[in-house]
């Protein structure tokens, strides 16, 4: 039951890492959008988004590149290692893996584990709410 505990707060973590990756994409994608919306409507080559909220948006995407991989580090250990097997935890981990996969070759491999430790443990009990539910 400890262990389980641990692994929730060490699973909650890893979502936080995880979590900065698209809030960093969104932000640059805005900014983006607000861009080619000026360009277009005013026909200008200037843009009302400044330089230092494109860097922002830019330096969270690099940010969250860096956080991807401690994040999924985190997730397999709290799987795997402390037993912390929720549904919530199984789907999230899922939908990051579809984020991570494309960063090669540490997050192609990281994911790569992270999808072997969640299908093999899937149906392994756990005190907690199982996926195999």
């Amino acid at each position: 039951m400890k262990n389980e505990k641990i692994g929730r707060y060490v699973a909650i973590v890893a979502v936080l890492l995880l979590l900065v990756l698209p809030i960093g994409l969104a932000s640059t994608a805005f900014s983006m959008y607000s861009d080619f919306q000026a360009i277009s409507l005013f026909e200008t080559k200037e843009t009302q988004v400044t330089s230092d909220e494109r860097s922002i948006g830019s330096m969270l995407t690099i940010l969250g590149v860096g956080l991807i991989v401690p994040g999924i580090a985190l997730l397999i250990i709290s799987i795997a290692g402390l037993r912390y097997r929720t549904r919530w935890i199984f789907w999230f981990s899922i939908m990051v893996s579809g984020f991570a996969i494309f960063i090669f070759p540490i997050g192609t491999f990281l994911t790569a584990a992270l999808l072997t430790t969640l299908f093999l443990t899937r149906n392994k009990s756990s005190s907690a709410e199982t996926v195999s539910h």
